[in-house]
């Protein structure tokens, strides 16, 4: 065999398992390096976004923790928390509407059967009307924000404005009364969101907690 096909075949064998030398300690570095990210013995300290990668998980720029240019964890970076959303707010107002019409006619058709004299306004049918739109109307609100609040204190809020508006039928006439029932609507669904989203919010740092 000539000589310089026997120094061809040695070159060759010699540089490939240099090749994979080279391969094996790219993998151990890269391992290394993602190892100290991951458990803080290494340059970096360990993060959130370091511990949550793995080789199935690239780290792409501009992901909240990382560095916009080197897609790296930067030290102390918080991630962005997103609060969960509540319905619009549309839709409880129209479930209070529906519930305390739908209340109203109810409590005025019972209590108008209740009554056992015949007049042209009935006593049962008036206190059936307030009865059932204050009862109702806060169940309409808070199955409209898909229960995210409170009920109880939705209904103790109904009431408490109801009377209120019966006090401002009682000076104003009617439009004392409608002006009341108004603000009825408004604070019970105020009520509502506000501690349907006091309730996410919690919900939400008790998940996030370890």
């Amino acid at each position: 065999m000539p000589r310089a096909t026997i120094l061809l075949l040695l070159a060759l064998g010699i540089a490939q398992p240099a090749s994979a030398q080279d391969y094996r300690r790219s993998i151990l570095w890269r391992d290394r390096d993602a190892a100290s990210d991951m458990f803080g013995f290494g340059d970096a300290p360990a993060t959130a976004a370091a511990v949550a990668r793995t080789s199935f998980d690239p780290i792409a720029p501009g992901d909240p923790g990382t560095d916009s240019v080197t897609a790296r964890p930067v030290p102390g970076a918080q991630l962005e928390w997103e609060e969960p959303k509540q319905p619009s707010i549309i839709v409880p107002i129209l479930g209070g509407l529906l519930g305390g019409a739908t209340g109203a006619i109810g409590g005025t058709v019972i209590g108008a059967g209740q009554d056992t004299y015949s007049d042209d306004i009935p006593l049962g049918a008036i206190v059936g009307f307030v009865v059932g739109e204050a009862l109702v109307l806060p169940v309409g609100v808070h199955l409209g924000n898909a229960r995210h609040g409170s009920l109880l204190g939705d209904l103790g809020v109904s009431i408490i404005t109801q009377v209120a508006a019966i006090g401002l039928g009682s000076v104003g006439s009617g439009a004392g009364y409608i002006v009341g029932v108004a603000g009825q609507l408004a604070l019970t669904v105020v009520n509502e969101r506000a501690v349907g989203r006091r309730r996410l919010r919690e919900r939400a740092e008790t998940s996030k907690s370890p």
